[in-house]
């Protein structure tokens, strides 16, 4: 978000042109007015970098009894000593000693606006910064607002702030071109980021949104609040969103696999195809639990957004999601994952399912029947031969058969979708930013740039679609319309089943009073298949019930035009338009025709781009000798002094600036403060940052020697104990054979108990 109107901006704006366009003769006497703090201070700075120093503000003096001011005073940066008042404390990092009490300072006289300076000492007591050092000093460093659009940019597309001075640097021509350091701009980063999760992550996500709704008037979101106002579960989709749904809405892949690091909810995108056979957000969710009240409350959400609700939905195998579909989505078809059964197929029958002949049969059941009678007989034939008709999961599993088997569902449009992989894939992407501090507002930005990414290969595949038509090698009139009509992708597979077409053979044919009946079947293979075809509406049905379910001719459909007729043209009543070049024509929203945003996003960096085109063509030429550069120079300070005269007789205090942007926690605050959701910390997950591979070997490493460490000191004293012992015993056997022989009984025991 920008803050065009921050006069904090405005005022490292102009401290950057005074330091570029500073003039070098420019001297400080006694009696220079000025007309504001920020001219004052800016004046002082200027002939400070000029001359090598750095300066801070000092002191304000007030009318006796009033807010007004009348002195304000400005110093040399190593005015005055440093008071260590953190003798105490433990220093990580310890400073330098930059304070010499140095006097140099100047003062300025307010008297009804005008600045006008009365005091001015230039002796130093220190060295002045050398040339070569002066854009280091601090004063003179600072990020121009245009300078920070650059950096967000890189630090949006994964590039560090570190390579992004560098580049910076070398398009101004080196580092002493620039007014800011590497740590300037990771502070900057930082602060950035900072600001994300400010006043609440939660509130500020609301606020987020709702400065949204005012550049797409289509934007959609709701939310959901426990009793103490705090972020349970939320739902958003933009304009364009509403407008993949009304194309591409038919057929939705929803998934739960993934959640946030921070507050562990669960993260539900919803997933269309469009035109070109690429994953299209729809809309995203994110919720505290995964319980039937839940769901039902952001299918609610999801039928409210988009005003319709999709004929297929692909979701996991869960319960609580089953009942929701069933309340909110009666009519809709709900399918089940394949991938996710064959997972724990492997989990729950192993001693089954490591059995290539049980996995070909059991594969068979998902895309070998085409009528329900075969199923039943291969399903049958499965449970008898691996005797198990006593296991629980396989009886589950056929209970749900409805959901997970294509041929109870031909009947529906599907678009060939056979799992949730395509919403696994837009986890994948978003697993990729996940951190274990990631924000619900940070996520929400990494959305925002997966559409747009997404709907930028769109617009290329739309560009090359439009921009002519597929190659098609045999010269056939129903070919030609299908290039001409299809996107290329979708071409690709109409023209796929036109060449499978030939390995069709009619083996049987018969016909009533209307309709043709015919059977296929291919070249080394036992499945037929029945195709109906009545010439005089020109209707034509297939068994397998591709067109169904796909919105595409199958191969034997296309086998038998081209034996009984030679249709040069799709009929109208066969051709899906969600699948042509024009599936969204007619349908218009701001991204195609962008009156409102256009007028909301004409902020100063893109006026400022604007000014930056112009400016560089301009100096491109002036650059060709010395008169003109002398020209442009000329120029760009009358330039510079004009509009310098005319920002100074702008009010600044007035707030209605043609430049200001509607700020989010100012003018969009709720009259109720939204809370952030409860961090529920899933088991065996900490907030410590994730070790490294290495340190995790090198802790290892480390535990095993102290181990070993601690085993050796334990022997060492075990041995040194009986060192200590046997010691003792032989200094005592010394001492009996050195005694006993000169004593007599009665002293020999009393010496023995002086041993002792």
């Amino acid at each position: 978000m920008e803050h065009d109107g921050d006069k904090v901006n405005q005022r490292q704006d102009e401290k950057y042109c005074s330091f570029v366009h500073r003039n070098e003769s420019e001297c400080l006497k006694l009696g220079m007015i000025v007309y504001s703090e920020n001219e004052a201070y800016e004046l002082y700075n200027r002939y400070a970098l000029e001359k090598g120093f750095s300066i801070r503000k000092h002191q304000k003096r007030y009318v006796h009894g009033t807010n007004q001011l009348r002195e304000r005073s400005f110093v040399c940066s190593k005015q005055g000593f440093r008071y260590d008042y953190r003798e105490l404390e433990i220093i990580k990092r310890e400073q330098l000693d930059t304070r010499t009490g140095c006097m140099a300072c100047i003062s300025f006289k307010i008297d009804k606006g005008v600045w006008e300076i009365v005091r001015f000492n230039d002796d130093h007591n220190h060295d002045l910064a050398l040339p070569e050092h002066r854009h280091l000093l601090r004063s003179g460093r600072s990020i121009p607002t245009a300078i920070k659009g650059v950096i967000d940019s890189f630090v949006n597309a994964g590039i560090g702030p570190t390579k992004a001075r560098s580049y910076i640097a070398k398009e101004m021509g080196g580092v002493t071109n620039i007014t800011f350091t590497s740590r300037d701009c990771h502070n900057y980063v930082q602060s950035r980021r900072l600001n994300l999760i400010e006043p609440t992550d939660a509130q500020m996500l609301i606020n987020h949104f709702k400065l949204k709704q005012t550049q797409d008037p289509m934007f959609f979101y709701t939310m959901q609040l426990d009793n103490e106002n705090r972020l349970t579960n939320f739902f958003w989709r933009d304009g364009i969103s509403k407008l993949d749904g009304d194309c591409f809405g038919d057929v939705v892949i929803f998934d739960t696999t993934f959640r946030t690091n921070k507050y562990n909810m669960v993260c539900a995108p919803f997933v269309g195809i469009n035109h070109h056979w690429q994953n299209v957000l729809l809309g995203c969710a994110f919720l505290l639990d995964e319980t039937t009240s839940s769901f039902i409350w952001v299918f609610e959400a999801f039928l409210e957004a988009m005003g319709k609700a999709p004929e297929t939905i692909f979701t996991d195998q869960d319960q609580a999601m089953a009942n929701a579909i069933q309340k909110v989505f009666p009519n809709t078809c709900h399918r089940l994952c394949d991938w996710h059964i064959f997972k724990n197929a492997a989990l729950k029958i192993p001693h089954l399912y490591g059995k290539s002949d049980f996995q070909k049969k059991f594969s068979k059941c998902f895309y070998g029947c085409d009528t329900e009678e075969e199923f039943e007989l291969t399903w049958k034939e499965m449970i008898e031969k691996w005797n198990a008709s006593e296991n629980k999961w396989l009886k589950t599993l056929y209970s749900l058969k409805k959901k997970w088997c294509p041929t109870f569902s031909h009947d529906f449009f599907s678009a060939n979708v056979k799992s949730t992989q395509r919403s696994e894939s837009m986890n994948n992407v978003f697993h990729r930013v996940s951190r274990k501090t990631l924000t619900l507002t940070e996520f929400v930005d990494h959305y925002e740039e997966t559409t747009e990414k997404q709907r930028e290969t769109e617009t290329n595949e739309d560009f090359r679609s439009n921009q002519g038509k597929p190659h098609v090698r045999v010269p056939v009139g129903i070919l030609n319309h299908a290039a001409s009509l299809y996107t290329c992708k979708i071409f690709g597979m109409f023209n796929k089943e036109f060449e499978n077409a030939a390995a069709e053979n009619i083996v049987e044919h018969f016909s009533d009073v209307t309709t043709h009946f015919y059977t296929l079947q291919k070249e080394g293979y036992r499945r037929k298949h029945i195709v109906q075809f009545k010439p005089f509406d020109f209707t034509i049905t297939c068994s397998c019930k591709k067109f169904e379910a796909m919105g595409l001719w199958c191969c034997h459909i296309m086998r038998i035009l081209n034996v009984n007729t030679n249709t040069p043209r799709i009929p109208q009543q066969y051709i899906v338009r969600r699948w042509t070049k024009s599936a969204k024509e007619g349908m218009t929203i701001d991204r195609y025709n962008e009156p409102i945003q256009t007028k909301a996003k004409e902020s100063k960096t893109t006026r400022l781009n604007k000014l930056m085109r112009k400016a560089f063509y301009a100096m491109n030429l002036a650059a060709f000798d010395e008169k003109t550069v002398q020209m442009s120079k000329e120029s760009m300070e009358h330039l510079i002094q004009k509009i310098t005269d005319y920002k100074r007789s702008l009010d600044v205090s007035d707030t209605t600036n043609s430049d200001s942007v509607v700020q989010p926690n100012d003018t969009l605050s709720d009259k109720i403060k939204v809370l952030n959701p409860p961090s529920l910390r899933p088991k065996g997950e900490t907030n410590a940052r994730i070790k490294s591979r290495n340190e995790k070997r090198k802790r290892k490493t480390t535990n095993v020697a102290i181990s070993h460490k601690l085993q050796s000191n334990e022997i060492i004293e075990g041995n040194l104990n009986c060192i200590h012992i046997f010691t003792f015993f032989l200094c005592f056997y010394y001492n009996l054979l050195i005694i006993l022989p000169t004593m007599n009984r009665t002293n020999w025991a009393i010496n023995w108990h002086g041993v002792f």
